[in-house]
């Protein structure tokens, strides 16, 4: 019988953490306290816990989690401004991990993943210089 290579998308090996991940470790390193985010953001613990897994949450959910988040990490003259930006940027980068996700083979070396967002990086500098 011969034996057949097939390459393709693939979501196993090594992958871009979601944005609820970097959200959940930003905090982590600010120290931003749980207990306050579901206070502020009206939610329950599970659906913050589910949204720094990398799981899907509703809209209004997400927006009060971010809300909260910026509320208590950043200074007061910075939060009426961060707020739909941190907004925008989670949902900017959570699509194009889904479209790299999708379109990407698997890695399995940690170290070539960083190679993914530096290349973006560059090719977006070098295309508005």
């Amino acid at each position: 019988m011969e034996r057949r290579h097939v390459t393709g998308a693939s979501r196993e090996g090594l992958t871009l953490p979601s944005g609820g991940h970097i959200l959940g470790a930003l905090g982590n390193d600010l120290r931003v306290p749980r207990d306050e985010v579901v206070r502020l953001a009206g939610t329950g613990d599970k659906t913050i816990q589910r949204f720094f897994n990398g799981e899907s949450i509703e809209t209004t959910s997400l927006e009060a989690i971010v809300g909260a988040w910026v509320e208590i990490a950043l200074p007061l003259s910075l939060r009426a401004e961060a707020r739909p930006w941190v907004l925008a940027a989670l949902r900017r980068w959570d699509y194009i991990v889904g479209e790299l996700r999708g379109l990407s083979f698997p890695i399995s070396e940690p170290a070539d993943l960083a190679w993914i967002p530096l290349r973006l990086v560059s090719l977006e500098i070098g295309l508005r210089l």
